[in-house]
């Protein structure tokens, strides 16, 4: 028996097996990136969501405050809304502008609350216009 009946052709053997090596190669290196990026996706997101969280929760116990005090039936109508939107928040199936909308109409029925009500507001509260990067 020949080298070459063992073997086959070995440079189409050595081609061949490059080929493999580098497609699983490939392969493997896009399963990485793509296990990263998700990673590093979640890890944002989740950073992201906890400031809002922290965010709507300071105005949700400041507003269940304001309400405890009795305002006027107007006011405790309009604290009543806002904190109705703010329990029935859930961003799981929402596109970036309705968050946006959403949390901007939080913000500002907060803001004109305090202003009404003579209250100040948590630091995170930041312009009505702040742009969301979740």
């Amino acid at each position: 028996m020949s080298y070459s009946t063992f073997l086959g052709n070995p440079p189409d053997r050595v081609a061949n097996i490059r080929r493999k090596y580098q497609e699983e190669g490939y392969q493997e290196g896009l399963s990485a990136g793509k296990r990263r990026g998700f990673e590093e996706g979640y890890m944002l997101g989740g950073e992201e969501g906890v400031k809002l969280g922290r965010e709507l929760g300071q105005i949700a116990g400041r507003l269940f405050q304001l309400l405890s005090q009795n305002p006027p039936e107007n006011t405790a109508r309009k604290i009543s809304r806002t904190l109705q939107e703010i329990l029935a928040v859930s961003f799981a199936n929402q596109e970036d502008l309705e968050k946006e909308v959403r949390i901007s109409r939080i913000r500002g029925a907060y803001k004109e609350l305090s202003t009404i009500l003579n209250v100040s507001m948590p630091k995170s509260v930041v312009s009505d216009k702040a742009k969301f990067d979740f």
